[in-house]
């Protein structure tokens, strides 16, 4: 399974599934809109019993310019993905 996030293409195993979370209606239409700039990761995958949560950030091209540390902010998406459970 191949799936394009920001420009960047990830190879998954055909058996895995893999889903972009921000395409998901109940992301999109509710949990999106529960709070003020709550966000989720930007792929779901399921392997056998096995979920990845996968946040994609390319800084190759342009520096990061946010004042919230890295690992800070892949934390809340993390967090805010599980929580909408």
């Amino acid at each position: 399974m191949r799936v394009e996030v920001d420009g960047i293409i990830f190879d998954f195993p055909d058996s895995w599934q893999v889903s972009k979370y921000d395409n998901w209606s109940f992301y999109r239409h509710h949990f999106s809109t529960m709070l003020d700039g709550i966000k989720g990761v930007d792929l779901i995958a399921i392997a056998r019993q096995d979920i990845w949560l996968i946040e994609v950030k390319d800084y190759r091209q342009s520096r990061r310019t946010k004042a919230q540390y890295l690992a800070e902010e892949v934390t809340e998406k993390v967090l805010y993905t599980i929580a909408a459970k």
